[in-house]
């Protein structure tokens, strides 16, 4: 399972176009909506959050990790510690723009499991939707004692 990144404005499905990694346990992803009506461009954060289990190396790997040179490391996918790939079990999605992603070394000596996140940081280049069509798709999501609230908001303009 891949990190699946979602726009901050309209919550459909981004595309990661590059990911740099600054660390074993960090990467800056740039992001653009799926969506071309859109467009939105925006930076995103994959980050090492906190243990779940330490277990066989990674308890020793926990203060000194082994990984010193991290360009051989694919920016694209989550990594323990000990340099091994990590899997995703499950991602825990709080809203749009942050979620907690739970992964497992894939070295079975380690055993250890981890919660990363990916935040939403900044927008790059704004979204190409008028203000009227991102009214129109919040509205949507908005349950309906939420949209009669707003409509006697309005009503008083």
């Amino acid at each position: 399972m891949s990190v699946k990144v979602l726009c901050d404005t309209c919550g459909k499905k981004a595309i990661i176009g590059k990911a740099r990694r600054l660390s074993v346990d960090d990467v800056d992803l740039f992001c653009s909506c799926h969506d071309p009506e859109c467009g939105l461009s925006f930076k995103a954060e994959f980050i090492f959050s906190h243990t779940l289990k330490l277990g066989g190396l990674a308890t020793k790997l926990a203060s000194n990790p082994l990984i010193h040179d991290i360009s051989c490391l694919d920016p694209h996918r989550p990594y323990c510690r000990c340099g091994s790939v990590a899997i995703i079990r499950k991602t825990n999605r709080v809203s749009v723009s942050y979620a907690d992603v739970y992964c497992v070394c894939s070295d079975k000596e380690c055993g250890h499991q981890f919660v990363n996140k990916l935040l939403y940081l900044h927008t790059l280049s704004p979204s190409a939707k008028n203000c009227s069509a991102l009214v129109s798709e919040l509205t949507k999501a908005m349950s309906p004692s939420h949209k009669q609230a707003l409509q006697q908001e309005l009503a008083l303009f």
